[in-house]
């Protein structure tokens, strides 16, 4: 699908791949979200997180990291969580929304 005019556009990023050159722009609807975890529902001590933000390339589809966090934190975890509220606590802890 291609957009022929839009009266609203959403703010852009521009970019160039390393492997092939290809100049793109990308939105924050094109950005990939992955957030990890060791806790695995575990209640109490410490365990390992990590956020990272990436985008594709959309010739060749080499993986760019624009984003990335990563480290130790107390598990303050009292319940299985879902992924969604996995996400909403990396956000919480990193400041983001």
């Amino acid at each position: 699908m291609k957009i022929l005019e839009n009266p609203n556009p959403l703010p852009t990023t521009e970019h160039i791949c390393e492997k092939c050159q290809c100049k793109f722009e990308y939105t924050e609807q094109d950005v990939i979200k992955q957030h990890n975890s060791d806790a695995n529902g575990r209640i109490g001590g410490t365990h390992y997180y990590c956020y990272q933000e990436s985008v594709k390339c959309p010739n060749c589809g080499e993986t760019y990291i624009i984003k990335s966090k990563s480290g130790y934190t107390s598990s303050c975890i009292t319940h299985q969580m879902d992924d969604e509220e996995i996400a909403e606590k990396f956000k919480s802890l990193l400041g983001t929304k």
